[in-house]
């Protein structure tokens, strides 16, 4: 009788190990952005675009992301990233500038389950307007 008692205890233990709580975890991404500009020289009233490229090794850090579009420091646009983190803003050029993107990053989830991609900024981009 007492070898089945260690026994009934010890399948009662083993399966509490096996049906345990779910695993939980804390996601963090990294995110680079790069910012280009064609044309980079552009006489007043042209037409600039920019190309933003947000990337990361985790797809819901990227994809359909918001981007934020700066002059000078100032905010202008924003835009979502398509499906490969590629946003496309048109802008008319007024006067010479440095342009910049932003991501702003973005956490979801509850403690102990939760996701965060880290925000990021690209290197100014220095567009000079002619008369």
């Amino acid at each position: 009788m007492k070898h089945f008692t260690k026994l009934a205890v010890a399948l009662a233990l083993s399966s509490l190990i096996l049906v345990g709580p779910a695993a939980a975890h804390v996601r963090f991404a990294t995110t680079t952005l790069k910012l280009g500009a064609d044309p980079t020289t552009v006489h007043k009233g042209k037409t600039i675009t920019f190309t933003a490229n947000l990337s990361s090794n985790w797809k819901k850090c990227y994809s359909q992301r918001r981007v934020h579009l700066y002059k000078d420091g100032v905010q202008q646009f924003y835009k979502g990233t398509n499906t490969s983190g590629i946003a496309k803003f048109k802008v008319e050029a007024t006067k010479t500038a440095k342009w910049f993107v932003k991501f702003k990053g973005r956490k979801w989830g509850k403690h102990p389950h939760k996701h965060q991609c880290g925000a990021s900024q690209s290197k100014a981009v220095t567009v000079t307007v002619k008369k």
